[in-house]
């Protein structure tokens, strides 16, 4: 079995290519390239290398850009089809991953911050019972109390400060 070699120039080309929006699958019926070859060098091409001049620092999802100014990237890009994409992307300088990555994690926010929000109204509803149980409870106590209270009429002779009489009962 033969293993073929190919150069860096042809490896940074079709990672530029994928990078750029085009599919692995059609890069792999045009090149003969395996799809695990792609993303091996598109990993390896991350990690160690330079592509179109951005630093590997920045191939880690756009860092040059706010949150902001990536919601409005999403917001443009959305409506463009697969060759206005690529073209919007090579304006900007960011890769057509960094845009579907952005969508993931405001996606994911979203769904954390509703999860987090539906667990807050879940307990505010066990809450308020705990509330209203316990001060229905409370009613129910000084209601016995007031009735014992009244069945119970107790009278007490008020004792005297000045009366010294020791075995007395006033």
């Amino acid at each position: 079995m033969t293993t073929i070699r190919y150069t860096t120039d042809f490896k940074k080309e079709i990672v530029r290519r994928l990078l750029n929006g085009e599919t692995s699958r059609s890069i792999e019926l045009e090149t003969g390239v395996s799809k695990a070859s792609i993303s091996n060098w598109k990993k390896e091409f991350k990690l160690h290398q330079t592509i179109n001049g951005i630093k590997d620092d920045d191939l880690d999802g756009g860092t040059q850009y706010s949150n902001v100014e990536k919601l409005q990237i999403i917001i443009e890009s959305s409506t463009l089809n697969e060759v206005e994409l690529s073209e919007y992307c090579r304006k900007k300088g960011i890769f057509k991953e960094y845009i579907d990555q952005w969508k993931d994690n405001i996606v994911k926010t979203m769904n954390y911050a509703d999860s987090l929000s539906h667990e807050k109204f879940q307990f505010d509803i066990v809450k308020d019972k705990a509330i209203k149980s316990l001060t229905m409870e409370v009613r129910k106590k000084n209601q016995i109390i007031a009735e014992m209270a009244e069945c119970i009429h107790i009278e007490k002779k008020p004792i005297p400060i000045w009366a010294q009489t020791k075995g007395k009962d006033y």
